[in-house]
């Protein structure tokens, strides 16, 4: 950081400092950010959970339902497909809801066994705590299992996705690259990619593919 400030023509500072120190402060913490990615590490162990683990188990035993608050903030009453997870539509926005009404059974080979959007599951990253959209469960002919996590945005293209955002995912992308990791043992195979606007389900769920071969 000495070195940084050092290098820089403080004949820029005159006319704003309060501009220059944001904007060295910003460069910084992206220098800080783009190291921390190539070196950030989990360990998993199946006797230690977040906070959020609550919305799902009680006891150690899975709930049998979820209160809405705890999805979403809307609902819609409608027929859902046969592997969605819940009786409702869940959803935050357009695309949520659009993703959630889809029905999907077999993908090239694969079959989605089920999918829903994720309940209230917190992440930590060394950004911000990170909160996945959805999940899907799918498994192959030879009988691998696939957990296929899903980022929806409804942005035309990967670029408009503000940087903030996109630092939550680049941390999200290694924390599952090694969840998946830790579970090559029992024939799991977990794989995370951004859904952009009305990409469809077979294209994003290649895309993912191709990248984690």
């Amino acid at each position: 950081m000495l070195q940084i400030y050092k290098n820089l023509d403080k004949s820029n500072f005159e006319n704003s400092p309060k501009k220059a120190f944001n904007l060295l402060k910003d460069f910084i913490k992206d220098k800080i950010h783009s190291n921390l990615i190539q070196s950030i590490s989990y360990d998993f162990t199946q006797n230690t959970f977040s906070n959020s683990h609550q919305n799902l188990v009680k006891n150690g035993v899975l709930k049998q339902s979820i209160p809405l608050q705890k999805l979403a903030h809307f609902r819609l009453d409608e027929k859902t497909a046969d592997n969605y997870l819940y009786e409702s539509i869940v959803y935050d926005s357009e695309i949520e809801k659009d993703i959630s009404s889809e029905n999907n059974a077999t993908l090239d080979k694969k079959t989605i066994k089920v999918f829903a959007k994720l309940p209230k599951l917190s992440i930590p990253t060394p950004y911000k705590h990170y909160e996945p959209d959805f999940a899907y469960f799918l498994e192959e002919q030879n009988g691998k299992k696939i957990f296929f996590i899903c980022e929806a945005k409804g942005y035309d293209k990967d670029s408009d996705i503000p940087e903030d955002e996109q630092k939550k995912i680049d941390y999200a992308r290694v924390f599952f690259e090694q969840l998946s990791k830790s579970l090559e043992k029992d024939n799991i195979k977990v794989i995370f990619e951004k859904r952009i606007n009305r990409q469809r389900l077979i294209e994003c769920l290649n895309e993912a593919l191709h990248k984690d071969a």
